[in-house]
């Protein structure tokens, strides 16, 4: 099964590597000019993606009460879909949570460069 799963990750690892990066300069820019300080710092220091929340049955980034808007519009943007966990419960696909990892390491780095 290792060969399978190495064919896999090196198909389709470029791919999440793209969504990444696209999260990063999304995150930039969204730090840059659209977060309002609260936002900001929140964001910086006490936010956590899907991946460093660990397993979930469930997670709606836009249901965040502080940032929550700021996710609203970027499954349509990109089109990123909805996995079902659990009958009726859902978290955001794979390419999504790399896009969101990318997102907040760039507004934690932003956050550096400015709260010195």
């Amino acid at each position: 099964m290792a060969p399978v799963s190495k064919w896999f990750k090196g198909l389709f690892g470029p791919i999440y590597k793209q969504w990444h990066e696209t999260g990063r300069k999304d995150g930039l820019e969204w730090a840059r000019a659209r977060a309002t300080a609260q936002e900001l710092r929140y964001a910086a220091t006490e936010f956590k993606t899907q991946k460093e929340r660990g397993k979930l049955a469930s997670y709606n980034p836009t249901k965040d009460g502080v940032i929550g808007l700021a996710f609203v519009g970027v499954f349509e943007r990109y089109h990123f879909r909805w996995e079902e966990t659990e009958p009726y419960t859902y978290i955001p696909e794979r390419r999504y949570q790399e896009w969101e990892q990318g997102f907040a390491e760039a507004v934690r780095e932003y956050w550096e460069t400015i709260k010195k």
